[in-house]
């Protein structure tokens, strides 16, 4: 039996969501902790608590304007493999981050090199993982062919 069955796509989509805010969270307790900050250890609940809410704020507006509209054309075109929505999460979520980023510092638009990839990879690894759930729970069950299982 799959999600499909059962809920529609609203759970897969709260799952996808939620994921990837776990993921978010985890990446910046452990950047946090592996940081060495002295006060990590002692908030890392609170800390943890706040990003996991604060990624699924940016999160969930950005599976439904960037993910559902990329699910009905991938669809509608016959287009949809296991990598599109993954590789769409990783893109579209490090250039959010980046983004995200430039508002935060409007005088330094362009992060230097060796900031980039780490400002990236904050949103893109949580993109990705959304993108695969996504996949994984409710659009490999649709496609044509697939038992449903």
């Amino acid at each position: 039996m799959s999600f499909t069955d059962v809920r529609g796509p609203m759970g897969p989509f709260v799952m996808a969501v939620g994921g990837a805010a776990l993921t978010a969270a985890a990446m910046l307790s452990a950047f946090a902790w592996l940081d060495e900050m002295d006060i990590a250890l002692v908030v890392a609940p609170f800390l943890f608590g706040v990003a996991l809410i604060g990624a699924m704020l940016v999160i969930a507006p950005a599976a439904a304007l960037i993910g559902l509209p990329l699910t009905w054309l991938l669809a509608r075109t016959r287009s949809e493999q296991p990598w599109t929505y993954p590789a769409a999460g990783l893109v579209a979520g490090g250039l959010i981050l980046i983004g995200l980023y430039r508002l935060d510092n409007p005088v330094d638009w362009r992060p230097a090199p060796e900031t980039l990839v780490p400002v990236a990879s904050f949103g893109a690894v949580p993109g990705f993982v959304c993108g695969a759930l996504w996949w994984l729970l409710y659009r490999r069950h649709l496609q044509d062919g697939s038992s449903g299982e």
